[in-house]
């Protein structure tokens, strides 16, 4: 793109990051967001939301913790529903590498830093009992 006089911007970032979600590249999308943040750019709820989703893909849940960190600290604007997704991501990413306990655990932290308190426990204890049973119909 710079190669032809073109800038990248805000959306041009979201659209790559996105493709990068739908390929499965989490380490692009999360090298993509990164250069973004270095010409000086800001992220948006949907950069946001496309890297969370690219590092669910790829089971990367301390990834999805950083990135939930990230938003918090820069105040990103989002809807209760879309936070609890990127929660469910983290905790279902963090189920699949190290199990119910750690992954329920991972809930009790962001309960009590306040980083999902729109979120109720019954909406995470959901989505890992879907996950585990995905998890035996695969084997």
């Amino acid at each position: 793109m710079q190669g032809r006089g073109l800038t990248p911007n805000v959306i041009t970032y979201n659209a790559s990051i996105s493709a990068c979600e739908k390929g499965s590249q989490w380490h692009e999308a999360l090298r993509l967001l990164a250069q973004m943040q270095g010409r000086g750019l800001t992220p948006i709820v949907i950069t946001y939301s496309a890297s969370i989703s690219a590092c669910e893909k790829g089971s990367r849940w301390q990834e999805t913790l950083m990135l939930l960190t990230e938003v918090r600290r820069q105040a990103i604007d989002c809807e209760a529903d879309m936070l609890l997704s990127w929660c469910t991501s983290c905790i279902v990413c963090c189920f699949r590498q190290h199990g119910r306990d750690t992954a329920l655990r991972l809930l009790e932290q962001f309960l009590q830093e306040g980083l999902a308190l729109n979120c109720t426990s019954e909406a995470i204890e959901s989505a890992l009992v879907r996950e585990e049973i995905s998890y035996f119909l695969s084997e």
